[in-house]
């Protein structure tokens, strides 16, 4: 029996149809881990806006109720010190923690502000922060750190929520967004409602996908890519 061998050129042309195949799909998986990152972050924001809900602490007259209020922050942080080694040394990623600022100094400082993760026992729903102590840092949800499960590069805000210096806003007793609490106010003034929607822009090498959070309402969904400022329709939703 005689076994026929590949020539060099059905070689070359099955490399080259692979190559092709691998090029076309890689932006398809780096949409889904996006895409799943993006309802990552959305499950988490409507857990915060529940937690504003269920706070029982609001005190109308209060200075420090407007200023202590469940966030949601985005940071791209390197931490790696003696007592808590999550990066690389000087390697930076995104990550983001959901906490109450009752240090009332705009950050996250330490286990007593941050949430609870409702999903995982004993862990908090944060990707670490500035400071954490070794004990602290056994609690820490390494899936909050989306830029090392998702590959998300770049997180930016925009809209009424968006300031130079951080990428957060909270939510006050009635669950309605706001802008990030000011520490340095000594004013009773309004609670600063936002005055248009929030966009939460996930990006990675190829790719990106926008988060809206409602104004008023707080509603999260994805943004539609064929109608800029509206929800994403669900696929039931185009079927009917």
């Amino acid at each position: 029996m005689k076994f026929r061998a590949f020539t060099l050129f059905e070689v070359v042309f099955v490399l080259i149809i692979i190559s092709i195949l691998g090029v076309l799909a890689i932006p398809k998986s780096n949409q889904d881990n996006l895409r799943a990152a993006a309802y990552q972050v959305m499950s988490h924001i409507r857990y915060a806006q529940n937690l504003a809900f269920l706070d029982n602490t609001f005190k109308p007259n209060s200075l420090q109720n407007r200023q202590i209020k469940w966030s949601f922050v985005f940071a791209n942080t390197a931490i790696n010190t003696k007592s808590c080694q999550l990066n690389e040394k000087n390697k930076q990623t995104w990550k983001y923690s959901v906490y109450k600022d009752l240090s009332l100094n705009g950050n996250l400082n330490s286990r007593r502000e941050v949430a609870a993760n409702p999903s995982k026992i004993n862990k908090v729903l944060s990707g670490g922060w500035s400071g954490i102590s070794k004990k602290d840092c056994r609690l820490v949800s390494s899936e909050l750190d989306i830029q090392k499960k998702y590959g998300v590069t770049n997180v930016k805000l925009l809209g009424h929520c968006a300031t130079k210096q951080t990428r957060s806003f909270s939510f006050d007793n009635g669950g309605r967004p706001t802008r990030i609490a000011s520490t340095t106010s000594k004013t009773n003034k309004p609670v600063r409602l936002l005055k248009n929607d929030c966009k939460i822009i996930l990006s990675n090498a190829s790719s990106s996908i926008t988060i809206l959070v409602k104004k008023r309402t707080g509603l999260v969904c994805i943004e539609s890519k064929q109608e800029k400022g509206k929800c994403e329709k669900r696929p039931s939703q185009t079927q009917e």
